[in-house]
């Protein structure tokens, strides 16, 4: 009767399970990961659901634009969700680890106030409100810089990788972070680019030629 495995054996085992092992664990991780980019972002739309129900209570605290072709917004800091029963202590951030309201995360609402305005472009006397939660400035700014590059579709211009500065300026003047971000209980202005040097838009581009080319975006904030 044979008894045990021999060395060769053992070897081809340990490489069958080596393969399987190269196999299955990326695509657990892949499902790990989105896993919790589903339930970082179930999150925070309850952070947003919360303002919503925070400006019903406290709608004269939000700040209105002085024209129609600007935006007005208040910074609203965690705190006082959690501190009024908004929202509940101590909820864990599963994509970053902790909770929201600890002393790691900066977590904060932005609730942007503008004038509705139809088709024909005019202005009503009524707002618009949009609620975003975010934990920082870092992901605020990294967040409106991508969705200005895909929606300006910036290109490369020589290589299918490319490097290009998003400035300040770029960000503001096309509206996509307000000009004046007042912060709630006080008089001073939130500036989301106080900490940070400089915004670069990575872009990789695949495809053999113009027609078939397409582009990926992501932002590295200094």
């Amino acid at each position: 009767m044979k008894k045990g495995f021999t060395l060769v054996e053992l070897i081809a085992v340990l490489t069958i399970l080596s393969i399987i092992a190269l196999i299955v664990i990326p695509n657990i991780m892949v499902s790990v990961n989105e896993y919790q980019q589903q339930a970082y972002d179930t999150e925070i739309q309850a952070i947003e659901g919360s303002a919503k129900n925070w400006v019903a209570d406290h709608i004269s605290e939000i700040p209105t634009p002085e024209s129609s072709n600007m935006k007005s917004a208040l910074y609203l800091p965690i705190s006082e969700l959690v501190e009024n029963g908004y929202f509940e202590e101590d909820v864990k951030d599963t994509k970053n680890g902790g909770s929201f309201d600890d002393e790691d995360h900066e977590t904060f609402a932005i609730i942007t106030c503008e004038l509705i305005t139809d088709e024909l472009g005019l202005v009503s006397d009524n707002y618009k409100y949009t609620y975003e939660a975010y934990i920082s400035s870092e992901e605020y700014v990294e967040k409106k810089a991508l969705k200005y590059a895909k929606d300006k579709k910036i290109e490369t211009t020589s290589s299918s990788e490319e490097e290009l500065e998003i400035t300040e300026a770029n960000l503001i003047d096309n509206e996509y972070i307000p000009v004046y971000i007042k912060k709630y209980g006080s008089e001073n202005v939130f500036n989301p680019f106080a900490d940070i040097n400089e915004i670069i838009l990575n872009i990789t581009r695949t495809g053999k030629n113009e027609e078939t080319y397409e582009y990926k975006y992501s932002i590295t904030i200094n």
